[in-house]
């Protein structure tokens, strides 16, 4: 009798999850236009809101079991944040250098 190979475990993540700093509302009233990150749209822009990010700073400021935590809640979207680049992009974004176009600079991979 043949037996099957028990079936593998899930993949741990490569990185622990860490809860980044997040905000119950924009400071000052009014967050930093995350859609001018390559990548985010209007949709994921709400999440990030939702989740408490309003601001270039703190995806700036993201360690990578920070960036792990936000990735494992942006349903529907998972990797995009690592695939897309955001923290390089945001920590640009944060110096007050703006792209070219609304859409953000596609990030060089």
């Amino acid at each position: 009798m043949i037996k099957a190979a028990p079936a593998a475990e899930p993949a741990a993540s490569a990185v622990a999850e860490s809860k980044p700093q997040l905000l119950t509302a924009a400071r000052g009233g009014k967050g930093d236009d995350l859609e001018l990150i390559w990548g985010v749209g209007p949709k994921l822009g709400r999440m990030l809101n939702e989740m408490g990010v309003w601001h270039f700073d703190q995806v700036a400021a993201w360690t990578p079991a920070e960036l792990a935590w936000v990735d494992a809640r942006l349903t529907g979207f998972k990797g995009r944040a690592v695939r897309d680049d955001w923290i390089s992009q945001a920590k640009k974004l944060a110096t007050g250098w703006r792209p070219e176009s609304k859409l953000g600079d596609k990030p060089a991979n």
